[in-house]
């Protein structure tokens, strides 16, 4: 049950991030002013709760816990995204190196688990190593960033984004299989391993006097 749970939260979130993809393909930065005054409203909403249960807490669990300093900090955030979103589009070629550097991390990843399809035999591995090159690649190009204008730069990492989020589909159904040839091969080996403990605490027949 928690590993259905888990595909479907992993699907949901991918089907999210094409969405995402296709909305700031075409209308980059307004999405983006919208997502950053939700965030900083949400962040707000969260320090406030901090706050409440500052000032409703025993003195010493609020000395320890320090709700005060964390719900200063996170109000702060909170209104410094609400009243300045357009510093996030400004700095947004900054940004992309970070999300460069995160998809990197994803794409050596994925190496690993391209060679753990071809150890295992998985008949469509390829999809997985195309993954992984192919997120290396955009991360690289992220990085480097070659292009000559932002608007530019937006539409890749929108396409980046959808493509992305198709071969991640992909990349769970191959996934599961390896998961299953995994649990397969270990009830086979449990199996071998239970029948020679068998064999060989099977008592031997005395011969008959």
């Amino acid at each position: 049950m928690e590993k259905i749970k888990e595909k479907y939260g992993s699907i949901i979130m991918i089907v999210a991030e094409i969405l995402i993809g296709i909305i700031v393909l075409f209308k980059p930065e307004d999405f983006t002013k919208i997502v950053i005054i939700g965030l900083g409203i949400v962040i707000t909403l969260i320090g406030i709760i901090f706050l409440i249960k500052y000032f409703k807490s025993d003195i010493i669990d609020a000395i320890k816990e320090k709700n005060l300093f964390k719900s200063l900090t996170l109000i702060t955030a909170g209104l410094f995204c609400i009243i300045n979103s357009n510093w996030f589009i400004v700095t947004f070629p900054l940004l992309t190196i970070i999300y460069g550097i995160i998809i990197l991390i994803t794409g050596l990843m994925k190496v690993q688990w391209a060679i753990d399809a071809i150890r295992l035999k998985i008949k469509k591995w390829y999809i997985t190593a195309i993954n992984a090159v192919l997120s290396i690649t955009f991360a690289i190009i992220i990085i480097k960033n070659p292009f000559t204008t932002i608007a530019v730069l937006w539409k890749f990492i929108a396409l980046i984004l959808i493509l992305q989020g198709i071969l991640d589909i992909l990349q769970i159904t191959l996934s599961n299989k390896v998961v299953n040839k995994e649990e397969n091969n270990d009830k086979e080996v449990k199996e071998i391993i239970n029948v020679k403990e068998k064999t060989e605490n099977k008592p031997l027949n005395k011969k008959e006097k």
